[in-house]
């Protein structure tokens, strides 16, 4: 279980690193949606319930195959989002909610029939603050279309999102080394 641990938190770096050479995706959010399932498929074969994620996972991985975002112009400057761009955007966002509820409530209840409760909390505490700060996202989202005064408590909220998902990726981390070597669970 370790090693699918380790690979969840690889997944969700992926996902959430955005790091660029021009136009190439050096991280691509798709191989780290397959780590997410690869974990995923084995991770259910430990404790029921992981497998729950894996309809999200698999729309997000395909999502992401298709670049979707602000177009530019020929002066390389963002052109305001369209309808179809904060529809699309709202969609992603409450798959990616989906996908981190489905995959830490798991982790809560299975760390916790374990006897682990310090990473069942941690678990169920840092899923909570990332769906707060999702949700708030989401409600925001609607007000980019109408004006640009949202900068100001858009980019603060983006930032605190970025740190949540950043702890997701040390929880899988700390989930691997508490479960190490461990056989916690059902076989198939």
């Amino acid at each position: 279980m370790r090693t699918n641990f380790r690979k969840l938190s690889w997944g969700f770096l992926f996902v959430l690193l955005d790091i660029r050479l021009g136009f190439i995706d050096i991280l691509p959010d798709f191989v780290g949606y397959l780590l997410i399932l690869s974990a995923l498929r084995q991770l259910d074969r430990h404790y029921p319930g992981y497998n729950k994620a894996w309809p999200a996972a698999v729309v997000l991985c395909l999502a992401s195959l298709v670049p979707v975002g602000p177009q530019f112009n020929l002066l390389l400057q963002p052109l305001p989002p369209s309808p179809l761009w904060v529809g699309l955007t709202g969609l992603h966002q409450l798959l990616l909610l989906a996908l981190v509820v489905a995959i830490f409530g798991t982790l809560t209840r299975h760390a916790r029939s374990q006897g682990k409760i310090e990473l069942a909390n941690a678990s169920r505490n840092r899923m909570r603050l990332f769906v707060l700060l999702q949700l708030a996202l989401l409600f925001t989202l609607p007000y980019s279309l109408n004006t640009t005064d949202t900068v100001g408590f858009i980019i603060p909220l983006t930032i605190l999102m970025l740190l949540a998902m950043i702890l997701l990726v040390f929880l899988c981390r700390k989930a691997a080394k508490t479960f190490a070597g461990e056989y916690t669970g059902r076989e198939h």
